[in-house]
Formats: structure tokens, C-alpha cells, sequence
């Protein structure tokens, strides 16, 4: 079977604009598995990062993780909308330390610390780190 990618990607929006979140995320499941199957599938963080809010808004954080992990084996680099869409399924399904350990696997506060070093902002950073401490 052959789908277009856009087609496919808009089959569940009716179960999401009646807020119908368990039958949208079966439907998204379904059409994830379909689109990898396709000769012409290449991973793309959109399409997971969608699909992790959806899997958030149905409180499942099993398959946030798992979904998370497939994204690593395909390649793909967690985007900050990537690790936004993973906190907030492990927060609403109440993983507040799953959420944390995904914060903490961001490590946002080291990627501001090397832009401070390499444009030589060293007041901020000792202000970062004062206000961390």
C-alpha cells in the first residue's frame, strides 16, 4: 500500500478537534506503522514530536518512552520540541521523575554556558552560575 504523507498526517484531526484523544492516538499509531513501512519513509522529529503530544494528552508515558527511543535508533537528535512534547507526556501521565531526567538529558544550561565561553561573556556566566548555586 502507498499513502501520501499529508493525507495520512491529517486522518486523525477530526478525533482531535472532538478532543477524542485515545482514538486519535490509536489512529496516529496506526498511521506511524503505515508511513514506516513506506519505501519513501525518512524519519522526521516533526512527525514524533506531534506524535508525542499525542501520546502526553492520553497520559501514556510507557509509549512516550518507547516512541523515544525509536526516534534514537532511527538518528534522529531530540529538538527542544522533542524533549518539551516527552516532559509534558511524562508530566501529565504524573512521571514527574521521568520528566526531570529528560531535563536533565537536555542540558540546557550547558549549551548557554558554551555560547557564553566561546563569545568570551564571562559576567554571565558568573551570574548563571550564582543563580544556580
Amino acid at each position: 500500500m502507498t499513502f501520501l504523507p499529508k493525507a495520512v498526517l491529517e486522518a486523525p484531526d477530526e478525533a482531535i478537534k472532538e478532543k477524542q484523544w485515545e482514538s486519535a492516538l490509536k489512529v496516529c499509531f496506526w498511521i506511524f506503522e503505515l508511513l514506516r513501512e513506506q519505501h519513501w519513509y525518512e524519519p522526521r522529529t516533526k512527525t514524533d514530536t506531534k506524535l508525542l503530544m499525542m501520546i502526553g494528552k492520553c497520559r501514556q508515558h510507557e509509549e512516550a518512552s518507547l516512541l523515544y527511543e525509536v526516534m534514537q535508533s532511527d538518528g534522529l537528535k531530540p529538538t527542544i520540541d522533542v524533549y518539551a512534547a516527552l516532559v509534558s507526556a511524562f508530566g501529565q501521565s504524573g512521571q514527574l521523575d521521568k520528566a526531570f531526567s529528560a531535563v536533565a538529558e537536555m542540558k540546557p544550561i550547558s549549551v548557554i554556558l558554551i555560547c557564553c565561553i566561546k563569545l568570551r561573556c564571562f559576567e554571565l556566566i558568573r551570574g548563571i552560575l550564582a543563580e544556580m548555586s
